[in-house]
């Protein structure tokens, strides 16, 4: 999605992946400095969570698009923009929903 996409393309888009957050920067140095999709996944195990990390990242890898992965116990937050255009692209969108699939498939 570019800059001069609407807000309403914008909203219709979230509305695929509503588990996704849409937020501008926060005050942590790690996050993008502008607009991104953010969402927290959680498991069962730890070989759960490392399967789902190992997949996002091969995916991710294929499309020459990597997000921002966060790893706990049992929990991972995962990030998707493209800092290029700072902002999020049908890219980001594409990739959160093939990361929800993933997370469907393992846990």
């Amino acid at each position: 999605m570019n800059k001069s996409e609407s807000i309403e393309d914008l909203k219709n888009q979230m509305d695929t992946i509503p588990e996704w957050k849409k937020v501008n920067s926060i005050e942590k140095s790690f996050f993008p400095d502008h607009e991104f999709l953010i969402r927290e996944y959680k498991f069962k195990s730890d070989k759960a969570t490392s399967q789902f990390i190992f997949k996002v990242l091969e995916e991710a890898e294929k499309e020459n698009h990597h997000p921002l992965l966060i790893f706990e116990w049992h929990k991972v937050t995962l990030s998707w923009s493209t800092h290029d255009q700072k902002s999020i692209t049908d890219k980001d969108f594409r990739l959160a929903k093939l990361s929800d699939e993933i997370y469907s498939k393992i846990n």
